[in-house]
């Protein structure tokens, strides 16, 4: 346990092997911070970098977010999504660019798959749950990056993945159970630590580091916690999971039924799911 943590905060501290964000990122999240931001100013900064404009559009154009009208410019995708979706968006896509240079054990499709439906789920949650006042856009991106603490151990801690995964098996019990006893953390904490690093919103940052333990979380981020612990949950019951987590079909059961109880029925949002969420994954990656 001890091992793990010195390792993973002698990294952050020299900081050069973890990965980064670009800098237009962050230029581009400053101008979405501005009062009288401009959809045509928004568009300029995200058109410096042809491959983050060409993936945005990819997005766009999925049966995610398609309307019926092919998206051909950046303007009309930042008219189309909003600009809130905008900033989730290409926070994410940026992750996406940062991890898809190295090669783990994980297929970065399914990965990224399993997150899209994840994503999905959370922010139709967050849509219907309106007392939960978790704004849609938030609940989509701490859906999408809920696991990038495990995308983290994959690629650069990929040992420790192992003995982890080992454990887990041997046990019968989910993998974030077996992290935190052998390393002290599970996954969610470790994403948690990334994105903290990269100045994300606390709300996202608590998301994903708690996805797993929502009611450790502290209260003013609990509900964003829940939704994407909800979110994974249904997931997991509906071919949708990532399979070296082991979570379990039953608590999917369990979690659909306690929405049903208070009223809120997603159902005929899941008979999509799976398709969405591939085509998304396409657009991703």
């Amino acid at each position: 346990m001890a091992d793990f943590l010195g390792e993973f905060r002698e990294v952050l501290a020299r900081g050069e092997d973890l990965p980064t964000l670009p800098n237009l990122v962050f230029e581009l999240h400053a101008a979405l911070d501005q009062e009288d931001v401009r959809t045509n100013s928004v568009a300029a900064i995200i058109e410096k970098d042809p491959a983050l404009a060409t993936r945005l559009l990819r997005v766009a154009n999925s049966s995610a977010f398609y309307r019926g009208t092919e998206i051909a410019s950046v303007g009309s995708a930042i008219q189309m999504l909003g600009l809130n979706q905008v900033r989730a968006l290409s926070f994410a896509l940026a992750v996406v660019s940062a991890f898809s240079g190295r090669r783990g054990g994980l297929g970065l499709r399914s990965f990224w798959h399993h997150s899209a439906a994840v994503a999905t789920t959370a922010r139709n949650l967050a849509l219907c749950i309106r007392a939960g006042k978790v704004a849609p856009d938030e609940a989509y991106l701490g859906g999408l990056l809920h696991d990038v603490g495990l995308l983290l151990l994959d690629q650069y801690f990929p040992e420790w993945l192992q003995q982890s995964l080992a454990n887990a098996y041997t046990s019968s019990e989910p993998l974030y159970t077996s992290e935190e006893s052998l390393l002290g953390v599970d996954h969610g904490e470790i994403g948690g630590f990334l994105l903290g690093r990269w100045s994300l919103p606390p709300t996202i940052v608590q998301m994903v580091a708690s996805h797993h333990s929502p009611a450790n979380s502290p209260a003013a981020h609990r509900n964003g916690c829940w939704m994407v612990h909800a979110a994974e949950v249904i997931c997991s019951g509906h071919g949708l999971s990532l399979s070296v987590e082991g979570l379990h079909v039953e608590q999917s059961n369990r979690m659909m039924d306690a929405l049903r109880d208070h009223g809120y029925d997603i159902s005929p949002m899941l008979d999509e799911l799976a398709e969405t969420s591939d085509e998304l994954a396409n657009a991703l990656v």
